[in-house]
């Protein structure tokens, strides 16, 4: 069934950054790769949200599927001008390779898979951290994993998520690359896109490779990319689709591992720059539908770590509410602390 749910939901993906770009956001792009990227975003929310009030039922995600390969067949032919769609079948030819070879990540069985199963049979409950250890620190990846249990399929469609990230940043990397115009102009950038293609196509090519941490380690590459990129464009007036891009990317990372929010530093040349370019009483470059969106997608992350462990950020016990009734010891949370700090050290 891989075989072949894997590029429909791929298409399905696709026509949610499509309506999303179209309709909701306002972003022009004709480049796939963000547009996957802007589809995931898209079913993020729309998984968060749901699986408050709802489980994930086969039934519940073939309508979901439906709907995104309606929106796909609708709007595909806007978006076939530079022939995109000839990069992206043969990406997803070479992808059967990464899902097939090997194995799942280590830690799939442990808690990536039960956590999916999770929220296919009951809305999000409460205090999943007393349960399992890494029920603590959840993902946005098992939140749309979620949605791919398909007639047919049950639960072998579970692992494909990285397999998207993976997907969907390798075609960004390959626009970057051959670009003309900034292979003339940012010949460095070029150089970067280049090498970045070749490190993660090396040390991430197979599926066992990716857990939670992989795709938010592609995305970062992806965001110092577009960052540097929008940083060296020599614009009178500043390209506000990128802008956009790149603040659904850098939430998509944080939704990943909410730790990630310590990226946030590299948003600080983006601030600078954008002081010096325009005044900053400008407010609709920075309140935007691309922001507000992000900004729910970023609530509803904290939300569900709340709902897991009593932690708006777990270990952080500044960010704990200990009197809530599911909530993890004082103990609990000050023991991991040390123990996550150990771990990050290659402890």
């Amino acid at each position: 069934m891989i075989l072949f749910y894997y590029p429909l939901v791929l298409l399905s993906i696709l026509g949610y950054g499509f309506i999303t770009s179209k309709k909701i956001i306002g972003i022009k792009t004709l480049n796939l790769g963000f547009q996957g990227l802007i589809g995931i975003f898209s079913l993020l929310i729309i998984s968060y949200f749901s699986t408050q009030v709802l489980a994930h039922t086969i039934q519940f995600n073939f309508f979901v599927f439906i709907i995104g390969l309606i929106f796909f067949f609708i709007y595909a032919k806007d978006f076939n001008k530079d022939k995109n769609f000839k990069l992206l079948f043969y990406l997803i030819l070479l992808t059967y390779i990464f899902i097939l070879v090997g194995k799942n990540h280590d830690d799939f069985h442990y808690y990536h898979f039960p956590y999916t199963i999770i929220l296919t049979e009951l809305p999000h409950p409460l205090g999943l951290g007393n349960l399992n250890h890494g029920f603590k620190t959840h993902s946005s990846i098992f939140l749309l994993s979620s949605l791919f249990s398909l007639p047919g399929a049950k639960y072998s469609l579970f692992n494909l998520g990285p397999a998207y990230f993976f997907v969907f940043s390798n075609f960004i990397i390959l626009k970057l690359i051959f670009d003309k115009n900034i292979q003339k102009k940012y010949y460095f950038i070029t150089i970067l896109a280049l090498s970045s293609f070749v490190f993660i196509n090396i040390f991430f090519y197979r599926l066992s490779e990716h857990g939670t941490d992989r795709s938010a380690i592609i995305l970062i590459i992806l965001l110092i990319l577009n960052l540097l990129l929008f940083l060296n464009l020599n614009q009178k007036k500043i390209d506000l689709d990128n802008l956009k891009f790149l603040t659904i990317l850098f939430t998509i990372i944080v939704s990943l591992k909410a730790f990630y929010l310590i990226y946030s530093i590299l948003l600080l040349p983006l601030v600078i720059s954008l002081i010096k370019k325009r005044n900053f009483n400008d407010l609709k470059l920075f309140l935007n539908k691309a922001t507000f969106y992000s900004l729910i997608l970023i609530i509803f992350v904290f939300l569900t770590n709340l709902f897991n462990t009593g932690c708006l950020i777990f270990p952080e016990k500044k960010t704990c509410f200990f009197e809530l009734s599911w909530s993890l010891s004082l103990e609990t949370v000050e023991y991991l602390s040390i123990h996550y700090e150990n771990w990050a050290k290659a402890g």
